[in-house]
Order: C-alpha cells, then structure tokens, then sequence
C-alpha cells in the first residue's frame, strides 16, 4: 500500500483501525476487529443516550483537552461536564456523557495526577527541552496500490496525549497514554503500530472535525493538514505510559524516526494487516458493542434469561458481579463497570478470607493449566505451607496454613484424575449468552471444563471457612454463579449434544465436597433462574447509581472514589473476593 494524499471526494468509507487491537488476544473476535474497521459494512444501530458516562477515560480526555488547549484550570475544565441528569455535550468534538460523582472524583484526581507526572517532565525544562501540546490527532494513511472500483483509504488511528518536544533544532513527537490504574506496558506488536503511526502519521485538521464530526464518525476519511512549518517533521519519537493513579511512568518506545520504522516491521505490520484480514467469530465480550450480532451463528441466544422485557437502556455487559455489587451498593457495581482502580487491600477477617481464598483458587488454576493436563498431586503443594503466594497475594502465617491445607483436600477431588483424557481442559472458561429481550449480554467463566464420558462438565470451584455444606436450593441461593452456570450451561451447548453436568468443588480446611447439579431438571433450573433474576432486575432498571453506605464499604475497592466515602464505615479500601467464601462476590 502506498502512502496517501489528501485528495478525499471521490473515495469509498474509509477503512479504520485503532492500533490498540493489534495486540493478539485469544479472546478476541475476528468477525468483529473487522467490522470495527470497516465503514463500509453497514452504520451502527441507533445509539440509545447514555444517563451517565460509560467510560473512565472520556471525562478525563475532555478535561486535560479544555486545560491543555483552552488554558482553564482543573476544577475549571471539571465544572464543564455536564451534570448528572443532563444530556451528552461535546468538547473538542467528542461527546461527553455526564459522569457519576464518584467518576468526577477520579477525573480530578487523575487529571492532576497526570498533568504534575507531565510537570515533572524528567527534567527537560531543566535541560532546555520546550513541550508544546498537539491539538491535532495523527493518523497513519492509505490507499491501496492496485484494486478495481472506488478506491478503500485506509486509516491507523492511536490513542493519547501528543506533543512536540523542541531541542533547538530538533523535534521529538512524543505521546503519553494515561491509564486509570498502575503502568502495564502493551505487546510489541501494539507498541510497534503506535510508535509508527506517530512518527510518520499526518495531522488531522481538528477543526473540521469539531464542525462536522458525525461526518468522519459515519466513515468519511478524516480531513488532514501539513506540517504547520516544514521543521515540524519529527527526528525522534517517544511513546510514554502514564499512570494516573500514582503518576508513574513507563517507557515504551524512543528512537529515530527509522528505528521506529524498523520496529513496526519487524513486528506490527503483520498483525495489522491480521486484524484486516477475514476471520472467525468468537463469542465474548466484543459481542457488546458488534454491529453483526444479529447475524452471528456462534453466539447463544437465551431470550429472557434475566427476567427482563425491556430494551430502552443503552446495552449492556452483566455478570453475577455486577449484580451482587449492585445489591451491595448500586455505586461499587458502577465504578467496577468503569474498571475505576481499586484498592489493593481489605480489613477485616472477610477482606483475610477473600485474598486467602484468592490465592487457593488460583494455585489450583495454575496446576490445571499444565499441558499435557493432568492430576494435581502432593507434589504440587506449596513447599512452605507457612509462606507461599498465587495470583498476586502473599500468605503467610495462620492464613498460609490454612490455605495450603485446602489445596491439600483438592487432591482427594482433583477431576483430572485421567491424564490421557480426550479434549481440552479449560481453566476459567469464557461464556457469553446473549438476552435480546433485556438487550443484555450476560457472561460468566466456568472454573474449569472438561469432558467427562463424552459430555462436558462445567467445575466451579470455591472456598469456605467450614464444612458444611447446605442444601441444593440454599446452594444454588448462597453460590449465584452456580445458578448462571446452570442456565448458561445448556444455553452454549448445541441440542444435539450430551447435557453438561454442573459441579461444585467446596475447599474448606477439613475436608473438600463435591455436588453436581442436573441443570435440566426442572426445580433446579427454577431456583436458578430466581436467583438470577432477583440479582438482575434491579441492576437493568437502576439509572443513578446511587451510593448506599452500609456494611459493604468495609471492604469496597473503589471507596476512595466514592462520594460517601465519609458516611462509610472507616478502615482503607479492600479487594472483593471472586468465588472466595462470600456469595456477595460472585461473578
């Protein structure tokens, strides 16, 4: 493909791609990476207003653009926003839901935590260094060499905040991407796309876009502009990850124009034209926002699975985590959907069981990744019982004992007793089902799945402080994940196959129970789906979020962010447990 021009009247809907879904992901979708891209597939579906925000980073993308560009303060460009129960507005373009307290909250905290990491700069004041902000995005365009009819621009698109840094002579592109939590650096391929496309992408003309920017949003090739004056051409290139939590840093890329070249080569021009190319379809989360999931074969259809006939609200994700943090505090289920940071700790005994459990469950996850599959033995326990982590949580002392003598009753009740089992093994399995009536994508992931005697079992594994193990119906009423498994196992599963079988693993430190629910009798699948629905109806009619103070702030990870933080019980934010002895954190 050969660089283009901005000749734009005459040329088909553009062809556009984010760099940030080059980076391969087992989970993503083909189908949909391409449909994403391509404007000419068929326009979305009529939008439904958002009541609040739905992503962290909008407001603070609006917010650093009226500071950076409009040279208001922070609490100024925040006064901006459009307030709860008001209407979308656009700044610079972009349209900016209002954002909930809690999220205003964050926005502050994150825009001053970003602009002082940009003042402390690595000290290229001190050494004579100008940073000047770009208002104007760059992007990376194409048209193809051969091909008949209409010609296809192509587009590459990065996210971030864009500078010029002068050295005397010397001009250096620089762009910093801010992320809600701690610094977590992409894959080379997505670094090597963006460090491209920022050397050598073009200016699109900002203005135009403000004018009219339903036009570029419904395919329209971005109007671009030159270089304001001919030494604005780039020498060097840096692509910076900025935390706004902390302000922390992390280098991705800095070189020459040439070595960014090199870099894309080497590894980001494949997996571009990857996402271009024809592929699969993979139920999951990109199910959401797909434009051709009406069409899609692959994804389960289970209309009126959440109890709900009502389509008026925007679409939505949900999961037995979002409703049980929903019935905790409508707000914690709100800024856990916003993916706000959390924090890293809870107090209390509940917050000490959620990271013990935490590190049981995901010991055992990390023995059943092993391929070949096979049976957890004594020689997979921790080699100090007294001290020992998994999945990023250290325990040491009572709780490490503790832990490890419930991976020790695993042993008893491990399922991969066959290590030459036909099939795969899955550890936290993905499954998405689609409810059109709710207009809801409902998703879960199954501890473990394997096959058992030809037909599939689906494992969830949890622990718990005693032995005790309740009734069914009390079970399935305690453990809500085991009631969407139950529906959503036969849901994913073709007709014509065997039925799944419905297991639940419980580790407590005397002793492992293991019960398996049919999930086509009838009485089980009626609890189930009153379980489901007594945790989704209020999540799907709830428009406010409203923060409720109660016994859950004890241990809320987001409580730093939240409005009724000073009405709340007192102690630091901490971490909910996911299948970890307490129902409430079921996801």
């Amino acid at each position: 493909m050969a660089p283009w021009t901005n000749g734009t009247a005459d040329l088909a809907p553009v062809i556009r791609v984010h760099g940030g879904v080059v980076s391969p992901t087992a989970r993503h979708c083909p189908t949909h990476l391409r449909t994403r891209t391509e404007h000419a597939f068929g326009a979305a579906a009529p939008g439904k207003h958002p009541y609040l925000a739905r992503s962290a980073l909008s407001p603070l993308t609006a917010v650093l653009d009226l500071v950076e560009h409009r040279g208001r303060s922070v609490e100024d460009a925040c006064a901006h926003l459009p307030t709860r129960g008001g209407r979308a507005v656009r700044i610079m373009g972009e349209p900016v839901a209002p954002p909930h307290e809690g999220l205003l909250a964050w926005t502050r905290h994150a825009a001053r935590t970003y602009l002082g990491a940009l003042a402390a700069g690595s000290g290229e004041r001190a050494d004579g260094v100008d940073r000047v902000p770009v208002a104007d995005p760059w992007i990376l365009r194409y048209l193809p060499e051969t091909g008949s009819g209409r010609a296809r621009p192509y587009e590459v698109c990065v996210w971030g905040r864009r500078y010029l840094l002068r050295d005397g002579p010397r001009i250096t592109r620089e762009l910093r991407v801010p992320v809600p939590g701690p610094t977590r650096p992409p894959g080379p391929e997505e670094v090597a796309v963006t460090a491209f496309v920022v050397a050598t992408g073009a200016h699109v003309d900002r203005a135009a876009f403000e004018a009219r920017p339903w036009r570029y949003v419904g395919g329209a090739p971005y109007a671009t502009r030159p270089h304001r004056l001919p030494e604005e051409a780039p020498a060097r290139v840096r692509v910076v990850q900025v935390s706004c939590l902390d302000g922390s840093e992390a280098t991705l890329f800095e070189g020459t124009v040439t070595e960014a070249g090199e870099r894309y080569a080497a590894f980001g021009r494949e997996p571009l034209r990857a996402v271009l190319a024809p592929g699969g379809r993979v139920p999951g989360a990109d199910c959401r926002p797909c434009r051709s999931r009406d069409r899609c074969g692959r994804l389960p259809r289970a209309p009126g699975l959440l109890g709900v006939r009502d389509r008026s609200r925007p679409r939505r994700t949900w999961s037995v985590t979002a409703g049980s943090y929903h019935r905790e505090c409508p707000a914690k289920a709100h800024f856990h959907a916003l993916g706000l940071p959390s924090g890293a700790g809870g107090d209390g005994p509940e917050g000490a069981a959620a990271r013990r459990g935490h590190a049981v469950l995901s010991w055992i996850a990390g023995r059943h990744r092993r391929s070949p599959a096979r049976v957890c033995t004594a020689d997979d326990l921790p080699p100090d019982g007294d001290a020992w982590s998994a999945g990023g949580v250290d325990v040491t002392g009572r709780a490490a004992r503790t832990g490890a003598s419930m991976l020790e009753r695993h042993l008893a009740v491990c399922p991969l007793s066959d290590a030459s089992r036909p099939g795969a093994v899955h550890v936290d399995y993905p499954l998405t089902v689609d409810d059109p009536l709710a207009d809801v994508l409902v998703r879960c992931s199954a501890g473990l799945v394997f096959r058992r005697d030809g037909a599939w079992v689906l494992r969830e594994l949890t622990t718990a402080r005693t032995g005790t193990v309740a009734d069914l119906d009390r079970l399935l009423h305690d453990q809500p994940r085991l009631a969407l498994l139950v529906l959503l196992g036969t849901a994913v599963v073709p007709p014509t196959a065997p039925r799944p079988t419905i297991e639940l693993e419980v580790l407590t430190p005397d002793g492992a129970h293991v019960r398996a629910v049919d999930p086509d009798l009838p009485r089980n699948r009626a609890t189930a789906r009153a379980v489901v629905r007594a945790l989704a109806a209020p999540w799907h009619a709830d428009t406010a979020h409203v923060a409720v103070p109660g016994p859950a702030c004890r241990t809320c990870p987001y409580r730093r962010w939240c409005p009724q933080a000073a009405g709340s019980a007192t102690g630091p934010a901490g971490v909910a447990g996911s299948r970890v002895e307490s129902s409430a954190s079921q996801s």
